[in-house]
């Protein structure tokens, strides 16, 4: 039988088990039904059913990658204020991430900088100056350049 159907069967007999949702949104998504994916994570997050972590991320991820990174911003920082999601350079990264694909570059800035000062390597660092250089803020991109300069792989170090 396919998982799809079992999880959700399990789904209607058990609607209040995060654990089916979450894992029906997964199964869906690998078989590429995307859009079910994110469905069905969207109505376990309404219900109130999505509360830790790793769920969350899930659901930010989809959100992110269905291009509603607006959505996706909101969910992140809903979960990080409530301290459900920890505050870590991957958080921050897929935070950045959501804000500069909304267009909301200025609220990108803070989440970019906490990803560079939490990441083992320097892309984040490398991402925000870039993005000053844009802004024409040259000196803040200057000092987010030579604090990625010690994280630098060698051949970023130009």
């Amino acid at each position: 039988m396919d998982p799809q159907v079992i999880l959700k069967k399990l789904v209607e007999m058990a609607p209040q088990k995060p654990q089916y949702w979450t894992q029906l949104a997964a199964v869906q998504n690998e078989l590429k039904h995307e859009h079910q994916a994110l469905a069905a994570m969207q109505l376990a997050y309404q219900g109130g059913l999505l509360k830790d972590d790793k769920a969350l991320r899930q659901l930010a991820s989809l959100l992110f990658l269905q291009q509603q990174p607006w959505d996706c911003a909101k969910v992140i920082n809903k979960a990080m204020e409530s301290g459900v999601m920890e505050k870590n350079a991957n958080a921050y990264r897929l935070i950045s991430n959501c804000y500069i694909a909304a267009r909301e570059q200025e609220k990108a800035f803070d989440p970019l900088t906490k990803a560079g000062e939490l990441s083992p390597d320097a892309d984040m660092y490398m991402l925000l100056g870039q993005m000053y250089l844009q802004k024409e803020k040259f000196d803040l991109a200057l000092a987010a350049l030579e604090k990625g300069l010690p994280k630098a792989k060698p051949e970023q170090k130009g």
